[in-house]
């Protein structure tokens, strides 16, 4: 498929790709989340407290096994598969701006880009749950977070080619994929 004929995806089946995308993510976490709370409150309760004592040790914790594996799976399927699970449902593929598919490492900076709301928000919340007085900066970067996805979406409904931040900063776009046959 040659450049002119590559149909930027529409922002509705992208956001749904994503939805689809959401509950692999939410059923990790789900899983997490468990496994967690059994060792947490369970038999390694004393080791738990001291371990997320440490506010800058929560979120290295809280990043490793959230933020990280999700980005590193999108990123790998994006450059393996040329999409994520939800992506390849609705028809979706991810490439270059070029219609060449995606390296390792472009995969990375966009999905370090998609899912750096999500840290950001992880930081502020954080601390306003756990600390009895968060530092100032706490409930603004979890505001920044969520002006940010909005942002995000705002760019992919405004954006002719239907970009968003994380496209343009990793020189991306998310094509529809004509059906084998034809449409």
């Amino acid at each position: 498929m040659t450049a002119s004929e590559r149909r930027p995806a529409a922002p509705t089946r992208r956001l749904l790709a994503f939805g689809l995308d959401y509950l692999l993510i939410a059923a990790y976490l789900l899983v997490l989340a468990g496994v967690g709370s059994f060792l947490t409150f369970g038999p390694l309760a004393s080791r738990a407290e001291a371990l997320f004592a440490s506010p800058v040790v929560a979120d290295l914790v809280i990043f490793a096994l959230t933020v990280l594996p999700v980005s590193l799976y999108f990123a790998w399927q994006e450059s393996s598969r040329g999409g994520t699970w939800g992506k390849r449902r609705l028809g979706l593929r991810v490439e270059r701006a070029d219609g060449a598919g995606l390296s390792s490492g472009r995969a990375l900076v966009r999905a370090a880009c998609k899912f750096a709301p999500w840290q950001i928000a992880h930081l502020g919340v954080a601390r306003l749950i756990r600390l009895p007085e968060p530092p100032a900066w706490a409930l603004g970067s979890a505001v920044l977070a969520l002006v940010l996805v909005a942002g995000y979406v705002a760019l992919l409904y405004a954006s002719p080619s239907r970009r968003t931040v994380h496209d343009l900063v990793a020189g991306t776009v998310v094509v529809e994929v004509p059906h084998p046959g034809g449409e």
